[in-house]
């Protein structure tokens, strides 16, 4: 099935900036009425569950926003957390809060990447639109995957039923029609 698109933005920050990132958060969150997850619960990096929440929820989402700042570059759980994205392809903004100038490490590793200069209405705006599209984009995938999903499996009932095996088409369908295909529906119809 299609992935779960409910905290589909994961931010990378230090937590020394966590103030200014909370409010960048819920700006975000504003503009493009899409859920954000962060570390807001200041799990202790030392903690072993750190990477077991961490990690999945980078994974699970399709973009990734570094909060680009000189704590962020120093930070190396920060740094850990966009090398992850960066390994998994995931869309990656670098987002700039105040004035920052870029190490010489990260200009050569990330000095490709486009940066929002957040404190600049104009590119704030560009951003929030820009993390819309992507994130309607996603949405669609993520609907056209559940669908093919739901038509695979009505695929495997009909594969049955076309071979005079209705009892075991029955099972496909039922699943099928819980998750809302109208022709796996009618098929139960037809058999009861």
């Amino acid at each position: 099935m299609g992935k779960d698109t409910t905290h589909n933005t994961f931010l990378s920050y230090s937590r020394k900036d966590y103030d200014i990132v909370r409010k960048i958060k819920q700006e975000i969150e504003q503009a493009t009425k899409a859920k954000c997850r962060m570390d807001l619960e200041g799990i202790s990096y030392r903690s072993p569950d750190f990477t077991k929440i961490i990690a999945p929820a980078i994974e699970q989402a399709s973009i990734f926003v570094f909060i680009l700042t000189p704590n962020s570059q120093r930070s190396r759980y920060a740094r850990n957390e966009l090398l992850l994205a960066k390994t998994r392809n995931k869309h990656i903004f670098f987002v700039e809060p105040r004035e920052c100038e870029m190490t010489s490490e990260f200009i050569l590793e990330y000095g490709h990447y486009n940066k929002s200069l957040y404190y600049a209405d104009y590119q704030r705006r560009k951003l929030y639109e820009e993390l819309l599209e992507l994130l309607t984009t996603v949405e669609n995938d993520s609907y056209k995957d559940k669908q093919e999903s739901i038509n695979e499996i009505v695929q495997i009932g009909d594969s049955f039923y076309y071979a005079d095996q209705y009892a075991a088409a029955i099972p496909y369908y039922i699943k099928a029609a819980e998750l809302g295909n109208s022709s796996a529906q009618n098929n139960l119809i037809l058999e009861v």
